[in-house]
């Protein structure tokens, strides 16, 4: 039972240890970004642990950092406006893998970068530390992306030989940190509360306190296994304290309905609304908004963008979304099963562009430019997106395992700290690898290794604890056989005492050191034993007798027995009375 118990106690460590759990990522304290105001999180990246801020990217599989020549020695501020720097050169652990083209291509961003696998830590919120080995990242120095990513896809990505998986995937397979291949994200919003709600993104599984629950989930898209929406119309309606704009002819105007419905991905790699022209014009016609050439981008008056971030009391945007794979009508297309209703306040919309943006078209120490984030599709792409912009009121459940997600109206608790993370356990039927139960080829996780060291000291003590016990048990038993065989071979014909004074005393004194000197005794016979034949005289052997030593007759003989017994307590009291 003992040695049940100890292998019990042991696996019981391991296994809580092992546990894979969903992770709440800690974001950063400031807002980023030459093109808006943005929530990052936080990292660590090689061996020197360079701490970065990066962007959330759902369509990416990598991480990516700025590198050392994304600034100039001249700009003092521009490292941490990046997100801060990493260094390659300065990172030990730095496996390159050479110079490859970012991943970004259909949102018309060029440039290369500097590739490798390096270890990344993070700290969750709950004060969990997690550091995975050999993640793919990408070392950039373009300002064509202002901050780095955490790419948020499971794409495995090829190098020549090397083939790396995505830092999701590692959580999940290689290191076990979470329990499926999923995630919950909402970008944050600079505008909400006093100095703004910051991004939420939780690994395998999502935070409940951060959007409104429905049960309504839309399929991935199978080209790229990533999340796509049927946009079935777009309307806006002007807040009730304010005066109807000119041309409207009531409180709700639609942008775009079932007839100009489009498909488009949901990729927080970019803030902008990528949109059909037919739509993007009537944006524009909705706001007498100016198009600028220059930036590719519509612009703002001052007023606009003052009237816009006063928010819902101005402008609110519904988006009606289904999945890409329903296209469904009955005549009521906004009415049909499975449409979720995501509303956008106009404050969202309401952004500014600054230096360097878009290779220093806006010049250091020019005053920032406010615009509208919509970009015509057509003009770059034929994807099109919606952005972060979006996803700053919105929140985005992905599940890998089962090839669908959920769009979720974002709520903006008081205290953005006050989580209520719920995991989501990978299925029996998912086509991923289950979480690793340990690191493969490199050891175990730091929870690992403290729950199992934490189950072998526990083991440890219970075999201390037992083997004394055992111990104890055993020479006290010792002892109490030693005091049965004494009390049989103990020879019960004593020498006749001497009767004159100075006899007795001398008696008693030779007893005394002979009891102090044990010495063997030959054990005696008795009657009980058998008794051997007599046998002819002339053959027969004569045995001599033994002589027979003082024995002791006070009560001291109890101390040597207690002596020898050593912890037999119980036994050599009763002995000795």
């Amino acid at each position: 039972m003992l040695s049940i118990a100890i292998v019990a106690t042991v696996l019981a460590s391991i296994v809580c240890a092992q546990q894979p759990s969903a992770v709440a990522l800690t974001p950063s304290t400031d807002w980023y970004g030459f093109d808006g105001n943005w929530s990052a999180v936080k990292f660590q990246i090689g061996s020197q642990q360079q701490s970065v801020s990066v962007l959330v990217s759902t369509s990416l599989s990598e991480f990516w950092a700025v590198g050392s020549g994304g600034c100039l020695a001249k700009e003092p501020l521009c490292s941490s406006a990046r997100g801060n720097i990493f260094s390659v050169a300065d990172s030990k652990s730095w496996d390159s893998l050479g110079a490859w083209q970012l991943g970004l291509d259909y949102l018309d961003y060029g440039g290369n970068g500097d590739y490798g696998l390096d270890t990344l830590s993070t700290t969750t919120l709950s004060g969990k530390s997690m550091t995975m080995k050999d993640i793919i990242t990408a070392s950039f120095n373009s300002t064509d992306y202002y901050l780095g990513y955490l790419g948020l896809g499971i794409t495995k990505g090829s190098f020549g030989n090397e083939i790396a998986e995505s830092p999701l995937t590692q959580a999940v397979k290689t290191y076990g940190w979470i329990p499926s291949y999923s995630y919950g994200y909402t970008a944050g919003a600079y505008y909400k509360g006093t100095s703004g709600t910051p991004c939420s993104v939780t690994l395998g599984g999502y935070d409940a306190s951060r959007f409104v629950m429905h049960n309504q989930e839309f399929s991935l898209d199978p080209s790229d296994g990533l999340p796509h929406a049927l946009v079935r119309g777009i309307e806006v309606t002007v807040g009730q304290d304010k005066a109807l704009p000119g041309g409207w002819d009531n409180r709700t105007r639609i942008l775009s309905n079932m007839s100009t419905s489009f498909s488009a991905m949901i990729d927080s790699s970019t803030p902008y609304l990528w949109l059909p022209d037919v739509i993007c014009d009537q944006f524009a016609a909705a706001f007498n908004l100016t198009y600028n050439t220059t930036f590719d981008l519509y612009t703002l008056t001052d007023e606009q963008y003052i009237a816009f971030k006063a928010g819902a009391s101005s402008y609110s945007f519904t988006f009606s979304l289904t999945s890409h794979d329903n296209n469904d009508d009955f005549g009521r297309p906004l009415q049909t099963p499975g449409v979720v209703n995501i509303t956008v306040t106009a404050a969202a919309f309401a952004q500014a562009l600054r230096y360097p943006f878009m290779d220093e078209a806006i010049k250091y120490g020019e005053p920032a430019v406010p615009y509208f984030p919509l970009r015509r599709g057509s003009n770059f792409t034929n994807t099109f997106i919606i952005g972060r912009s979006f996803l700053q009121e919105a929140y985005l459940i992905t599940k890998y395992d089962t090839g669908v997600f959920s769009i979720h109206q974002a709520v903006f608790p008081e205290d953005s700290q006050t989580l209520n993370i719920t995991e989501i356990k990978q299925p029996n039927n998912s086509p991923y690898p289950p979480p690793a139960a340990q690191v493969d080829g490199r050891g175990l996780t730091t929870a690992q290794m403290a729950g199992i060291v934490a189950g072998v000291v526990t083991a440890c003590l219970i075999l201390l604890i037992a083997w004394y016990c055992i111990r104890r048990r055993k020479r006290a038993n010792a002892a109490a056989r030693a005091i049965e065989e004494g009390k049989d071979t103990a020879s019960t014909i004593l020498p006749e005492a001497p009767r004159s004074p100075m006899a007795r005393f001398f008696f008693k004194m030779m007893g005394k050191n002979k009891a102090r000197r044990p010495s063997p005794h030959e054990i005696m016979g008795s009657t009980s034993q058998p008794v051997e034949v007599a046998a002819d005289a002339n053959n027969a052997v004569y045995e001599l007798p033994a002589q027979i030593g003082p024995a002791e007759l006070d009560g001291d003989d109890s101390k040597s027995i207690q002596e020898q017994a050593d912890f037999a307590t119980e036994t050599s009291h009763t002995l000795s009375t």
